[in-house]
């Protein structure tokens, strides 16, 4: 019986030798790969927990594809706790070893959370590796978000690219939104709104008047831009901001006035209704709540009130793909930002 087990633990220890002198000769790219191929058959075979430790073996070993599916299982909780802040990492990652996908689903996500900025360099980055891959069903992904994102004339250029064509140079391009006043010189807008731009013009009633940035907090989203000296708005009633008022409640009524679309709509004042969905805004971001006016590229910027007519928040976006769920950012938020910039 000894001899045989004696003979059993030789077997044993040969089989592991080999077997670690195989995985020893293997190079980290070969063990991504590996790892990587082992994970998505584990995947099929519904066994998520296996998947994601092989997943993490292929990303520790830099397989580009292996860093984006763990990114994946952390964000949507595959096989582990969700971890939104890790598998945004992990995409970020992969994405700077040139997966194509990985940066489409980063801008996708940083879209939905209204950072526009990384929304557009993740896509920017997407559309590169994917132009030079020709991937061109993605790049006709990309210019879909790109229009979502109110970049048309980038969708246009990402779209000739999907098609084969070489980009037509584009001439520069404004925006709007909408901004209203609380003095007799400043407006109130999001940062989204004026950012990239050089030049900044309000129309009040026909009239362009010239404005100039005074004040802008880009994390925030708030600005505040200031007529010429000398200059004053025409006779009427600014909106106050007061902290003192009762605080919102879920399921208060609430309406925007703002100006969508104006070259498809009008340049006539819009007011749409609705009502507070949730205290908390996206991700559970306590600087914004949820509510359930309607709104349209142009409305960011525009005041938020209640009932009798009480500044409450600005409104700031919109959930790409939902089904008219808003956000606005806190009456709170914007007076400490008005306070501070005195």
């Amino acid at each position: 019986m000894k001899r045989m087990i004696r003979a059993f633990l030789c077997i044993w220890c040969v089989v592991g030798l080999f077997l670690w002198c195989d995985a020893a000769s293997l190079t980290q790219a070969q063990i991504g790969e590996k790892a990587l191929e082992a994970g998505l058959t584990c995947l099929d075979r519904k066994q998520d927990e296996r998947a994601f430790r092989f997943f993490q073996r292929a990303a520790k070993a830099g397989n580009a594809q292996g860093m984006r599916a763990l990114g994946i299982c952390l964000s949507e909780g595959i096989g582990c706790w969700l971890d939104t802040a890790g598998g945004t990492y992990w995409l970020e990652q992969s994405a700077l070893h040139g997966d194509c996908i990985a940066a489409y689903l980063l801008a996708k996500r940083y879209a939905q959370t209204r950072q526009k900025v990384k929304a557009l360099d993740s896509l920017k980055r997407a559309v590169e590796i994917a132009a030079s891959l020709g991937n061109r069903q993605l790049l006709v992904d990309c210019s879909q978000l790109a229009l979502d994102l109110g970049e048309v004339e980038f969708s246009k250029t990402i779209f000739a690219l999907s098609q084969g064509n070489p980009p037509v140079a584009a001439e520069p391009q404004g925006g709007s939104g909408t901004a209203w006043r609380i003095n007799d010189t400043d407006v109130v807008t999001c940062w989204h709104v004026i950012e990239g731009m050089t030049r900044y013009q309000l129309w009040v009633n026909g009239e362009v008047l010239p404005l100039t940035v005074v004040a802008g907090d880009k994390e925030g989203d708030l600005a505040v831009l200031r007529l010429p000296e000398g200059r004053t708005f025409p006779a009427g009633e600014a909106l106050t901001v007061n902290r003192s008022s009762p605080a919102i409640k879920r399921g208060a009524s609430c309406f925007t006035l703002g100006f969508p679309q104006p070259g498809l709509q009008g340049r006539g004042i819009k007011y749409t209704e609705g009502t507070v969905s949730a205290l908390e805004g996206f991700m559970g971001d306590a600087g914004t709540f949820q509510v359930s006016v309607e709104i349209q590229p142009g409305n960011s910027g525009g005041p938020l009130l209640d009932s009798s007519g009480r500044v409450i928040g600005v409104i700031v976006s919109t959930l790409l793909n939902g089904q008219n769920v808003n956000y606005a950012i806190k009456k709170e938020v914007l007076s400490h930002f008005l306070m501070s910039n005195q």
